[in-house]
């Protein structure tokens, strides 16, 4: 049996390495991120087609952080209970939601393709399902969202292998029912996942010829804040417009937000199978909190 690994899969699969130099200037720019995770590089992205300068500072490497710890999940499903989020602030907000979640998953899936990206895309459905005959947690998600059409679900009631497999896949295997882990689920159709190491990094090198600057290693010390924006890194500073923070763990300049935040932590096991018992999609329970898994590889 081999021996725990403490890296996250995809650190594993594509190894850290500097990519970028770091600060060691004085500069001047319209907008300067902090933090070259999915956040950072995708506002970078955003602000640079809008005719924006854009620079990028980064404490480590470029995908080190968070998006070296995701799920690879490109789901429209919100991290937390739907019933509770309609309750909370109602039907609308929920629409918006997923309505605003949809457009960006399919424009992410649309990048990806249009620029080749070797990122290890795969599409697919995913199911938020339950163990139990029933589960009045998976049904009160369902109600709350089931006149969402952007939603685009399917309730398999259970037992699952009464359930036509054409109904929840196109072209799926004889064995997909049974190597589906639930009772019941909600099947969220449409959906993907991929490798954020590998999109990120190709992704970087877009925004590299789009004249976005990125600097790795430049850990952001201080920030001044009046007319303009004063980043202070160790052997350099960037003046700016306007400020972007995207950083996991907000930086100590701004000890306000982060008395707001509560950091928990996760785990992952992987496990190689001669015959892997899941289908292909994205999977996650309704225990509190919950247990998510899917393949990497067929």
């Amino acid at each position: 049996m081999k021996a725990a690994k403490h890296l996250s899969f995809w650190l594993d699969d594509v190894p850290d390495k500097k990519k970028f130099p770091p600060l060691q200037k004085e500069a001047q720019t319209d907008v300067v991120i902090i933090g070259g995770g999915m956040v950072g590089l995708m506002a970078a992205w955003h602000c640079a087609t809008k005719g924006f300068k854009v620079a990028v500072l980064e404490k480590n490497h470029i995908a080190t952080g968070d998006s070296a710890a995701t799920t690879g999940f490109l789901t429209r499903v919100p991290d937390t209970s739907l019933q509770n989020l309609q309750i909370k602030y109602g039907s609308d907000f929920l629409t918006k939601i997923f309505n605003q979640s949809r457009e960006t998953q399919r424009n992410i899936i649309d990048f990806i393709k249009n620029k080749a990206i070797d990122c290890g895309l795969r599409e697919y459905n995913s199911y938020y399902g339950t163990y139990a005959a029933s589960d009045e947690t998976l049904r009160n998600d369902l109600e709350a969202i089931e006149k969402i059409t952007a939603a685009q679900v399917t309730f398999i009631e259970s037992p699952m292998k009464n359930v036509d497999p054409s109904v929840v896949q196109e072209n799926a295997n004889p064995g997909f029912i049974q190597k589906i882990p639930f009772t019941q689920a909600i099947c969220f159709k449409g959906e993907a996942s991929f490798n954020s190491r590998k999109f990120l990094f190709a992704f970087a090198e877009i925004l590299k010829q789009m004249k976005v600057e990125i600097y790795e290693e430049s850990e952001v010390l201080d920030v001044e804040i009046d007319s303009k924006v004063i980043v202070k890194a160790d052997n350099g500073f960037i003046a700016a417009k306007k400020l972007i923070i995207a950083t996991g763990q907000p930086i100590e300049s701004f000890q306000e937000i982060r008395s707001l935040i509560k950091p928990k932590l996760s785990y992952v096991i992987a496990a190689k199978y001669k015959d892997i018992p899941l289908a292909d999609g994205l999977f996650w329970d309704t225990f509190e909190p919950y247990y998510y898994y899917r393949k990497v590889s067929s």
